[in-house]
């Protein structure tokens, strides 16, 4: 099995201008993202159905 690469995001200003689209080209590019909210909370987002 090989292992993707892990995109960590940002959500900031630019994100919360246009969510929709960066929603869309994370599912795209991979299953798994790391992230970190506004308030410094950072978690992991699943963008498939199927390991969902």
């Amino acid at each position: 099995m090989t292992a993707e690469p892990v995109q960590h995001l940002t959500f900031d200003d630019e994100y919360f201008a246009a969510p929709a689209e960066l929603m869309y080209q994370l599912a795209e590019s991979g299953p798994i993202h790391r992230f970190t909210a506004p308030q410094g909370v950072s978690g992991w987002m699943i963008t498939s159905h199927e390991l969902a």
